[in-house]
C-alpha cells in the first residue's frame, strides 16, 4: 500500500494495482459503518430484497 501512496504523492495520475490493494487503501471504517447503518434502515422500513424501483 505505502508504494501506492508514495506514486501518487510523487504526481502519478494513474496506478496499476490489485484488487486487494485498492480496497484496503479505500476502507474507512466510517464510511462503512455508515452503509452498514443505512442498509440496516432501509430493511427495517422496506424489506430486505427491495429496491428504488421497487417502491
Amino acid at each position: 500500500m505505502q508504494q501506492v501512496r508514495d506514486a501518487f504523492n510523487y504526481g502519478s495520475q494513474a496506478i496499476t494495482a490489485p484488487v486487494e490493494v485498492l480496497k484496503q487503501i479505500f476502507a474507512n471504517p466510517s464510511i462503512e459503518k455508515a452503509v452498514n447503518d443505512f442498509n440496516s434502515d432501509w430493511y427495517d422500513v422496506y424489506g430486505e430484497g427491495k429496491g428504488i424501483c421497487d417502491l
